[in-house]
C-alpha cells in the first residue's frame, strides 16, 4: 500500500514510522485496486495511525463537509441516485446520509454535532445489539470500538468485521453496504455465522438494528431543528413492516428503512445504554427489533402485551445467517405508498382507521398489492374478534391491484386485535405476512357519553368542606388504590385531591383544568340538565373568583398549594408550589381552558332557552372575551402558538355575529375588534418566524392547532402551508392504531403522568386530537387530498382508546414502551384532547371513483338501487356535523343533532333528518350551519345552495350565521338543502 502513488496526491513514510498528513486523492483508483486500496487506507487509519494523525480524503465529492466529521475524521462517501452516503472511518457506522442534491441535510444522528458522541454506548446508524438466550447481550456500541475493515466484493460500496467488537460473542459478525443502481437504494446487510469454537445450538433471541435517526433537538435553535432535525416512527408490520423518517419540516423526501427478508419489523425499543442525555428535547434513540424473544420473556414479562408474536433464531455448528435492511427514498409522505409498492411492499389503508366500534356496518381495510401478490388468508388474534369479507368493487383499471376487505367487529370484540394478512408473491419470496393492528370499541356515543357520566359522577367533588375552596369540581382521577405507589397518598376514592405536583389537583393547567374542559365539551352538542347544573356551579362557586380573579380576570396557577397551616398532607410536598406561586396568573396556558368552559355555556344559553338558571348568554360570552384580554394583559406566554387557542377563533365569530343583531350592545364588536387586533398581531409575529413552535418548552406539538387556525383566518397562506406540512412530520399515517393520526409526544410522562419511566413515546395524547383540527380544517378545504382526512380520523378515534370501556375514566395516554403498553394510570390532561375530538368530529361521506363506490368515515351507509341515493347513518361522537366530499359542503348542528341525511347527486338534493339522544335537551330552534370551504379554496365548484323545511318546503331563515328551523313546529325535524 505504501508504494501506491496516485496523479494528485501520495502517502509518505515518516522517518519515525507513521504516516505523514498529505492530500490524497483515490478518485482516480479503479475497479479491484481500488477495492484493495480503499481496504487498507482503512485498515491503517484504524489501527496504525496515532489519534492526532489522519489521512484525508480529498476529490471524491465536490462537497468537501461530507468528507469529514466535525472532529476531523476521514469518512468514506459513495453515492447512488438517491443518496449520498458518508461512512465514519473508525466504525464504518453511517455518519451522514442524504438526499442527492442535499445541501447539508442528514437523516443520521451525527456522532459530533450538536455534542460529541465518539464514546462507548454511544449509538449511531449501522449498529447492532443481540441476545443469545435469556442474558447475554451484545451491542457494536458497547465499548466504542472500531470495525476492521474488509475487501468487499463487486456491488458493495464497504464491509467490516464486526466481531472484534462483540468481545465474547459465540457469533462471528460482519457488514456489508451494497447498492441498487435500479432503484438507487442502499442496503446494510448483516452476516452472522456460528463460531465452531463454541458447541452446541446458538438461539438468537433479540436482534435490533440501530435507528440513529438526527432528532437531537438539545442545544438547537427552532430553526436549526428545522434545518437538522428528524422524526422517526416504526410500522410495526411483520414482513411489510418498515421505519420512515421525516424531515421535522414535513417537506422533502422521506428515508424508509425496510427490512428484507427473511427480517420482519417485529418490535421497537429504546436504546437505554445510550448516554445522549434524553429529555424534553431529546426522545432518546431506538432500535428496529427483527427478533425479540430474549426481551418478551425477561424485561418485558410484565407487559400488558407486545405488538408482536415474538421470535427468534436457532443456529447450529458452522451455521450462517444473514439480514438486511434496504434504505429507499421516497420523493414526499404522499408518495410513500407508491415507494414500498416498487419495493415489493402491500400498502393497507383502513375506513374510518385502524379504531372502529361494535355498531359500525361499513368500515373497510383497503389493501393494494404489488404485481404478482394475492392475498392467501386474514385472521384476527383474539379470534373471532374481526371478520374480513372481500367486497365486490366496480373498480377502474387504476385501481386493478385495490383490494376491498368488509371489517365486521363481532358483538364481544373490545381493545387491542392484531390482523394477520397472508401473502403469496411471484415475484419476490414466496410467502409474507403482514401485521395490521386495529382497536374495538362499543358505539362511539355511547362511549363518550359514559366518559361525561365518569366526570357527573365519581369525579364530581362535592366537599363544602375542601380546604383548598375547589368545591364543587370536576377532579382528575387515578385508577389505582391510594398508597399503590409514588405520591399515591393524595388520592381518595379515585379523586386526586393532593398531588406533589400542584397543577394536578389544582384545576387549573391543561391537567388540573381538563375535567372541566371535558365536561364542557361534552354539552356542546346536546346538553343534559343535571351535568350542565354542576358546570353552572363550578363556574358560580369555584372557577369565578377562585380559579380566575374577579378584579382583573387573571387565572390562577393552581387552588391546591403546599405550606396550609393546620392541613394533613399525606404527600411529599418537596418542590410542590406553595399559595403564592398557586396565585400568580402569568402563565397564558391556563386562559384557554377557562375560555372553553364560558363559551361552551354561551352556546347553550343562546340556543337552548331558559335551559341555563345562573345567568344570560350574554354574560358568558363576555366572560369569554374578557378572559382573553386578562392574557393579553397578563399572559408571558402570548408569542407562542397555544393548545386549545382555537377557541378564540370561534369567540370571535359568535361576536361579530352577535354584534351585527339588531340593538346589539357596543361591546361586542368593540370586544371582537380588539380580541382580532390582539391575535393579528400575534399572527404576525408567526409569519415572521422560521419555525414558530415553541412553548414553555424548546419544541412543541401542541401550539399548531392555534398557529393553523389564525394563519388561515388572517390569510398568511405561506404561514399555514408551513405549520400544516410541520404537523404532517409528526402525524404519521401508518395501518397501527397507536401510530396513525399520533402525533409525537415523549415528555409529557416527565410532567403530569401518573407513572414516569422517563421520556417515553405516549399513544393519542391530547395532541393528537388538537392537531386533527388542522389537519381537517386543512382537508375540508382540499377535499382531494385523503392523505390529510385519514391522519386526521386517526387523531381523533385514536384519543377515544383513552377511555375505559364501560366506566368512562379516561387516561391521558398510552405508555407506548412495549415493556408496557397500557394507559396511563392518572387522567390529567384528557379533556383538552376531547376539546379537539369534539370539534372535529363528524361524518365524512367521501365518493371513490376508483372504486366507483363510497368511503364513509365514522358513519355508515346505505345504496339505494332505485334511484342511486345513498342514506348516511352517523356513527361518531357527537352526530353534530356532515361533510359531503363531491360538494365540498360542510354541515354542522349548532343546536340538536343529526339522525341521518340522504344524498342524491342525480336529483341535486340532500335530505338531513334532526333529533336529540335520549335524555337530552330538545332545542326549541335547530339550528344548521353551512361552510363550502373547498369551493372558497378553488377545490370544488358546487354553487347555489337553497335550504328550506322538509315539512313545509320554506326556505329557513339565517340568523346570526346559521339556518333554524322551530321543531316544535316541525316535527319530522328534516331540513333540505338543494343546488343548481
Amino acid at each position: 500500500c505504501l508504494s501506491f502513488k496516485l496523479s494528485d496526491g501520495f502517502l509518505e513514510q515518516k522517518s519515525d514510522g507513521f504516516l505523514r498528513r498529505k492530500i490524497m486523492t483515490v478518485q482516480t483508483v479503479r475497479g479491484e485496486l481500488r477495492t484493495v486500496f480503499l481496504a487498507a487506507l482503512h485498515a491503517i487509519a484504524a489501527h496504525r495511525l496515532p489519534n492526532d494523525d489522519f489521512l484525508r480524503f480529498a476529490s471524491v465529492t465536490p462537497n468537501d463537509d461530507l468528507l469529514r466529521s466535525a472532529a476531523d475524521e476521514p469518512l468514506l462517501v459513495f453515492r447512488t441516485s438517491s443518496f449520498v452516503v458518508s461512512l465514519r472511518n473508525t466504525t464504518q457506522t453511517i455518519e451522514r446520509i442524504s438526499p442527492a442534491g442535499s445541501t447539508g441535510f442528514s437523516f443520521a444522528a451525527s456522532s459530533t454535532a450538536p455534542s460529541n458522541r465518539t464514546g462507548p454506548h454511544f449509538q449511531h446508524l449501522g449498529d447492532l445489539s443481540f441476545r443469545i438466550g435469556t442474558s447475554s447481550t451484545f451491542s457494536t456500541a458497547a465499548a466504542g470500538s472500531v470495525a476492521l475493515p474488509v475487501i468487499h466484493q463487486a456491488g458493495e460500496q464497504a464491509a467490516a468485521d464486526l466481531t472484534p467488537s462483540l468481545p465474547g460473542s459465540p457469533l462471528s459478525v460482519s457488514r456489508r453496504y451494497l447498492t441498487d443502481p435500479k432503484t438507487g437504494d442502499v442496503l446494510v446487510r448483516y452476516d452472522f455465522k456460528h463460531n465452531r469454537n463454541a458447541s452446541g445450538l446458538i438461539e438468537l433471541t433479540a436482534l435490533g438494528i440501530s435507528m440513529a435517526f438526527d432528532q437531537v433537538f438539545t442545544g438547537r435553535s427552532l430553526s436549526s431543528v428545522a434545518d437538522s432535525c428528524s422524526f422517526t416512527d416504526p410500522y410495526l408490520g411483520g414482513g411489510a413492516g418498515y421505519v420512515q423518517v421525516v424531515s421535522t419540516t414535513g417537506g422533502g423526501p422521506v428515508l424508509l428503512v425496510l427490512p428484507e427478508a427473511p427480517g420482519e419489523a417485529e418490535a421497537w425499543k429504546m436504546l437505554e445504554d445510550d448516554p445522549t442525555p434524553r429529555s424534553v428535547t431529546f426522545e432518546g434513540f431506538y432500535e428496529l427489533l427483527l427478533h425479540s424473544k430474549g426481551y418478551v420473556e425477561a424485561e418485558w414479562a410484565n407487559s400488558s402485551g407486545v405488538w408482536n408474536p415474538a421470535t427468534s433464531k436457532v443456529l447450529t455448528v458452522g451455521e450462517s445467517y444473514s439480514v438486511s435492511l434496504r434504505l429507499a427514498l421516497a420523493p414526499s409522505l404522499r408518495e410513500v405508498d407508491a415507494t414500498l409498492l416498487a419495493r415489493g411492499r402491500p400498502v393497507a389503508a383502513a375506513v374510518p382507521g385502524y379504531v372502529v366500534s361494535r355498531t359500525m356496518k361499513n368500515a373497510t381495510l383497503h389493501l393494494t398489492l404489488p404485481t404478482g401478490t394475492a392475498v392467501t388468508q386474514i385472521s384476527a388474534s383474539p379470534a373471532d374478534s374481526l371478520h374480513f369479507v372481500a367486497k365486490l368493487m366496480k373498480r377502474t383499471a387504476a385501481a386493478e391491484t385495490e383490494h376491498v376487505y368488509a371489517v365486521l367487529p363481532s358483538e364481544t370484540a373490545s381493545g387491542r386485535v392484531r390482523v394477520t394478512v397472508r401473502y403469496n408473491s411471484s415475484t419476490s419470496i414466496a410467502t409474507f405476512t403482514q401485521l395490521i393492528h386495529y382497536f374495538v370499541l362499543p358505539d362511539l356515543q355511547v362511549h363518550a357519553h359514559s366518559y361525561a357520566e365518569h366526570l357527573d359522577t365519581a369525579a364530581y367533588l362535592d366537599d363544602e368542606d375542601d380546604p383548598f375552596d375547589r368545591s364543587p369540581a370536576f377532579m382528575n382521577w387515578d385508577v389505582r388504590a391510594a398508597g399503590g405507589g409514588w405520591d399515591r397518598g393524595g388520592v381518595q376514592g379515585g379523586k386526586i385531591l393532593q398531588d406533589q405536583k400542584a397543577w394536578i389537583a389544582g384545576l387549573s393547567d391543561e391537567c388540573g383544568a381538563s375535567p372541566a374542559v371535558g365536561v364542557a365539551m361534552s354539552l356542546l352538542h346536546s346538553p343534559q340538565k343535571a351535568l350542565l347544573t354542576k358546570l353552572e356551579a363550578y363556574v358560580d362557586e369555584t372557577l369565578w373568583g377562585g380559579v380566575q380573579s374577579k378584579t382583573d380576570h387573571g387565572v390562577h396557577a393552581s387552588l391546591f398549594y403546599s405550606g396550609k397551616p393546620d392541613f394533613v398532607y399525606t404527600i411529599d410536598t418537596w418542590g410542590t408550589w406553595n399559595e403564592a406561586r398557586g396565585l400568580t396568573k402569568w402563565r397564558s396556558y391556563n386562559y384557554p381552558h377557562v375560555t372553553v368552559v364560558y363559551w361552551v355555556l354561551y352556546r347553550v344559553a343562546r340556543q337552548y332557552e331558559s335551559l341555563t338558571a345562573s345567568h344570560p348568554w350574554e354574560w358568558y360570552l363576555q366572560q369569554a372575551l374578557n378572559t382573553t384580554l386578562a392574557m393579553k394583559a397578563l399572559g408571558r406566554y402570548n408569542g407562542e402558538g397555544l393548545m386549545v387557542g382555537s377557541v378564540w377563533l370561534m369567540v370571535l365569530g359568535d361576536l361579530y355575529e352577535e354584534a351585527a343583531m339588531t340593538g346589539a350592545p357596543a361591546w361586542l364588536r368593540a370586544g371582537a375588534e380588539e380580541l382580532e387586533g390582539f391575535m393579528s398581531s400575534r399572527a404576525k409575529a408567526w409569519s415572521r418566524s422560521p419555525f414558530p413552535f415553541g412553548s414553555e418548552m424548546p419544541w412543541d406539538s401542541t401550539g399548531q392547532e392555534e398557529v393553523y387556525e389564525w394563519a388561515s383566518h388572517f390569510n398568511f397562506s405561506a404561514m399555514a402551508r408551513l405549520t400544516l406540512s410541520a404537523v404532517e412530520a409528526y402525524t404519521p399515517r401508518i395501518a397501527h392504531w397507536g401510530y396513525s393520526g399520533n402525533a409525537r409526544r415523549y415528555f409529557d410522562f416527565l410532567v403530569y403522568g401518573g407513572e414516569n419511566f422517563g421520556t417515553e413515546r405516549l399513544l393519542h395524547h391530547y395532541g393528537s386530537p388538537l392537531n386533527a383540527i388542522p389537519i381537517l380544517h386543512a382537508y375540508r378545504a382540499n377535499p382531494d387530498d385523503r392523505y390529510l382526512l385519514e391522519i386526521g380520523m386517526g387523531g381523533i378515534t385514536g384519543s377515544m382508546t383513552n377511555i375505559a370501556e364501560g366506566s368512562g375514566v379516561a387516561s391521558m395516554g398510552w405508555h407506548g414502551s412495549e415493556q408496557r403498553l397500557y394507559p396511563d394510570p392518572t387522567s390529567c390532561d384528557y379533556g383538552v384532547g376531547f376539546y379537539g375530538v369534539a370539534i372535529s368530529s363528524g361524518a365524512y361521506v367521501v365518493g371513490d371513483p376508483r372504486l366507483g363506490g363510497w368511503r364513509c368515515y365514522l358513519c355508515d351507509l346505505v345504496e339505494s338501487s332505485v334511484d342511486s341515493s345513498v342514506t348516511i347513518i352517523p356513527r361518531d361522537l357527537f352526530h353534530a356535523r356532515f361533510y359531503f366530499e363531491p360538494l365540498g359542503l360542510d354541515i354542522q348542528a349548532d343546536a340538536g343533532t343529526f339522525r341521518n341525511a340522504t344524498l342524491s347527486l342525480r336529483a341535486r338534493v340532500l335530505s338531513i333528518f334532526l333529533g336529540v339522544p335520549a335524555g337530552h335537551v330538545m332545542p326549541t330552534k335547530a339550528r344548521v350551519r353551512l361552510s363550502t370551504p373547498a369551493l372558497a379554496a378553488g377545490h370544488r365548484s358546487t354553487t347555489g345552495f337553497v335550504i328550506s323545511s322538509g315539512a313545509s318546503g320554506k326556505e329557513l331563515p339565517l340568523v346570526r350565521g346559521a339556518f333554524e328551523l322551530a321543531l316544535q313546529q316541525e316535527p319530522r325535524g328534516e331540513v333540505v338543502i338543494k343546488w343548481k
